[in-house]
């Protein structure tokens, strides 16, 4: 058994962020404008339009504990086992200099390009996309103990047999929800007046259509669709105190099932040949993910906002189960 302590910290990484946004030069270089028109829309530099900056502004910050644990042949069965557990938290500002959207596979999703304010880069500070809390791993190997030795047709059918499970699971990725309703460039985080979940039920009601799930519902009165009380439009700073930070909420956690199932023959001592079939996914089982095309606020009825999840949506074989047939000479 063993217990291990991981940290990192990244300091001055790259990071892009757009320094000529709409409504700055009303912001930072004063350009009169008015709430009531609508028309704070001026940039720092008329000359150009928005300007993408590459810098050293991004930050990260990792910590995990790791438990781990190998039992081997136990009772002499032929049976090994192995435990590892990883209980962890990654923080940054900035996880991914590109513009990523509707990764179902990840959760995350974002509608924005870099850092929401460029001049304010710790706004962004929040769960790195690639967070995961807490983990798990659990595999065997189990060499079947009979007829190990010996070249009769019981030994060459019997004998030689091996199987490897794993299962696999892992809590959800984060996600962030955004307000589009009054931005004008881009959309910031969203804001609420009032205590939401940042979690949902594992077990969300389904929608009515198929394979989705309402899987976290904010009621209507705790939205606030907020526009910048001095310049109208929600993407210029100052940002409000409700507004939620970067990946804030959690999607569903996952979990995966393997088996390898393995034949050994022997010709003698030193040829022999290995049939291996090896199983991905065994039970067929399709995770749940939340669409991240759909984390903008500013599609809320007037009886509140549904965030979907869907099971089996990400196209990825990582949701379907998958044989595979090989086999191994050894000679």
């Amino acid at each position: 058994m063993a217990v291990d302590y991981t940290g990192s910290k990244g300091v001055n990484l790259y990071d892009i962020s757009v320094y000529n946004r709409y409504g700055y030069g009303n912001v930072f270089l004063g350009i009169p404008c008015s709430y009531a028109a609508g028309d704070c829309t001026s940039v720092l530099n008329p000359q150009y339009a928005g300007i993408n900056v590459r810098g050293n502004n991004a930050w990260s910050n990792y910590n995990a504990m790791n438990f781990r644990t190998t039992i081997n042949n136990i009772h002499n069965s032929g049976l090994t086992l192995n435990l590892n557990y990883t209980w962890s938290h990654a923080i940054d500002n900035l996880s991914s200099t590109f513009s990523d959207a509707n990764v179902f596979a990840n959760n995350w999703g974002t509608d924005e390009l870099g850092m929401l304010d460029p001049f304010v880069p710790n706004l962004n500070k929040g769960n790195a996309d690639f967070d995961a809390r807490q983990r798990v791993t659990i595999s065997g190997v189990w060499a079947v103990p009979f007829y190990k030795t010996g070249h009769g047709l019981a030994s060459q059918i019997l004998g030689g047999w091996s199987m490897a499970p794993m299962f696999t699971a892992r809590t959800g990725s984060p996600y962030t929800l955004f307000d589009c309703t009054y931005a004008y460039n881009v959309c910031p985080m969203a804001a609420f007046t009032a205590a939401v979940p940042v979690a949902a039920n594992g077990n969300p009601s389904p929608s009515a259509t198929p394979g989705t799930y309402n899987f976290l519902t904010i009621p209507a009165s705790a939205i606030d669709h907020y526009t910048n009380p001095t310049y109208f439009y929600s993407d210029l700073p100052p940002f409000p105190p409700n507004m939620t930070s970067r990946n804030e909420f959690r999607a569903p956690g996952t979990y995966d099932v393997d088996f390898g199932l393995y034949k050994t023959f022997k010709f003698d001592e030193k040829r022999k040949i290995e049939i291996r079939c090896e199983t991905y996914n065994l039970f067929n089982h399709a995770n749940m993910y939340v669409e991240a095309g759909s984390i903008d606020l500013s599609a809320a009825t007037a009886t509140g906002f549904t965030m979907p999840a869907c099971k089996g949506c990400s196209g990825a074989t990582t949701d379907r189960r998958n044989l595979q047939l090989a086999a191994k000479f050894t000679f």
